[in-house]
């Protein structure tokens, strides 16, 4: 019995000549320089430039295929068929450079103009309080026409979220995380533009689910939801 188990453990433990190719996953493009990692035997592997790549490896190690920019994969090795294995590449999405100075500056410039006219002493509180927070100012400083202050508050508010939304979620990154045609792009935006207080809460991770989810809809649904002509 003890002869047998020994020549079962020889058969496992038999090292095997793993070939295989790795490529980006959903595409033909092949991957080169991408280290394989046999945890089980602590050895090391990397594929070439056409990303081919050779290991030993018994059956039953696991093979760590990692690289930057790519989700690390494992796979257990079953038999020496030669392997294809696909990579997913790390989606991060960089943040827009658009920038809010200039709606700030036309705030503060009208407290700025109002403040060379009145002494700094003589200020009410609410103003003096809010000269680094220029909308806040705005209504203030304008407290005779109460409701005209509050209007114009409610859209300096709504064009600086607006700035905000569209520093994380615009055409770019759109185009980054799903292939959309140009011609749905506007269609897309204006039915599933997330609100101010989801972008601010919200990871990359989140927007590339949103944005992955909401497409997949937007296919399913696009005549309903593109814009009628008015004719």
């Amino acid at each position: 019995m003890s002869t047998a188990l020994f020549s079962s453990n020889a058969v496992a433990q038999k090292l095997l000549n793993i070939t295989g190719v790795t490529f980006q996953k959903a595409s033909q493009s092949r991957v080169s320089q991408v280290v394989i990692n046999n945890s089980t035997r602590k050895t090391l592997s990397k594929s070439d430039d056409l990303g081919v790549f050779r290991i030993q490896a018994a059956v039953g190690d696991t093979l760590f295929f990692t690289k930057n920019q790519y989700t690390t994969q494992a796979l257990v090795v079953l038999n020496d068929n030669l392997l294809s294995v696909y990579l997913q590449p790390i989606v991060t999405l960089d943040e827009v450079n658009i920038t809010d100075k200039s709606t700030r500056q036309e705030l503060a410039s009208a407290l700025s103009e109002y403040r060379k006219k009145t002494p700094f002493s003589s200020l009410h509180p609410g103003v003096a309080a809010s000269i680094f927070s220029p909308i806040s100012g705005i209504s203030n400083l304008f407290g005779k026409t109460a409701n005209r202050a509050r209007r114009f508050e409610a859209y300096s508010k709504r064009e600086l979220e607006q700035v905000e939304i569209e520093k994380r979620y615009n055409k770019a990154v759109i185009k980054k995380i799903v292939d959309i045609p140009d011609e749905d792009m506007t269609a897309f935006m204006m039915a599933f533009t997330p609100s101010y207080d989801q972008i601010r809460v919200w990871a990359d991770y989140d927007i590339i689910k949103y944005v992955q989810t909401s497409y997949a809809y937007f296919q399913k649904n696009k005549e309903s939801l593109k814009p009628q002509k008015l004719y």
